[in-house]
């Protein structure tokens, strides 16, 4: 099971002295093609906003882009190397603050005080207490009518018969998606602790197509708030991912 403990041991011991992460967008093309074909297109409609929070920036191949579109970033990881990463890339970015999280909670945040929070492709690899637990904090820490976009596990969803999960999708060396999150149970978090599902998007991370992977969108609700929306929107995210990977071949700066 991936818990916090499990996780904080892997990636304390990473290395994030060389590339910063980049290499987990390699199937984009780089981590400009992954910010400019997958997450700007989902991301455009709340930025920039005032004060954004980062959940596991890992060595911070996003955080590059979201550093520019607020005038307060928080970066929140359960890693001292990978904020120790963080801190040698935007050290000179004043409004940037660095928290080293306990994989849940977010106490060191002020109530109410967030704009955007965004997680990706890190709590992928949480458990479900983990994922309730940011679910529970982002409730108080958002802004009314603030939003969170989390990238995590929907692998407790697709158990096949013989009790594998798919592509065995829980394995560390095919992706170690948590086995114990879905996008159904990430709705229960929300309505338990008064969170609006705005609505969730699931997808597969590689070939064969198991959807293991869910974006959900959640907000702090407010009387303006809109409706939950009740589709769950399914998307060849492989497919995304390739299409950058040869538009960045040909769309890119001579070296």
């Amino acid at each position: 099971m991936a818990d916090v403990e499990a996780n904080r041991s892997t990636w304390r011991r990473y290395d994030w002295t060389g590339d910063g992460g980049e290499e987990w967008s390699s199937a984009w093309g780089g981590s400009r093609m992954l910010w400019r074909v997958t997450l700007f297109p989902r991301l455009a409609p709340f930025l920039p906003a005032a004060r954004i929070l980062e959940i596991a920036p890992g060595g911070g191949r996003v955080t590059a882009f979201l550093v520019d579109e607020c005038e307060h970033l928080d970066l929140v990881d359960i890693s001292e190397t990978a904020l120790d990463s963080c801190r040698s890339r935007f050290g000179d970015r004043s409004h940037v603050r660095y928290h080293l999280g306990d994989g849940a909670s977010l106490d060191f945040i002020e109530d109410g005080s967030i704009d955007l929070a965004i997680s990706w492709d890190s709590l992928v690899h949480a458990d479900a207490p983990a994922v309730e637990g940011y679910v529970r904090a982002l409730g108080k820490k958002l802004k009314p009518g603030g939003t969170a976009i989390l990238h995590h596990s929907n692998l407790a969803a697709c158990r096949l018969p013989d009790g594998r999960y798919g592509a065995d999708m829980d394995r560390p060396e095919n992706g170690w998606r948590s086995p114990t999150v879905s996008a159904e149970l990430a709705r229960r978090f929300c309505a338990d602790h008064g969170v609006l599902c705005l609505g969730q998007e699931i997808f597969p991370w590689s070939r064969p197509p198991v959807l293991s992977d869910c974006l959900t969108v959640l907000s702090r609700p407010t009387k303006r708030t809109r409706a939950a929306e009740p589709v769950i929107a399914q998307t060849d995210m492989p497919g995304e991912m390739a299409t950058a990977s040869r538009l960045a071949r040909i769309y890119r700066r001579i070296e």
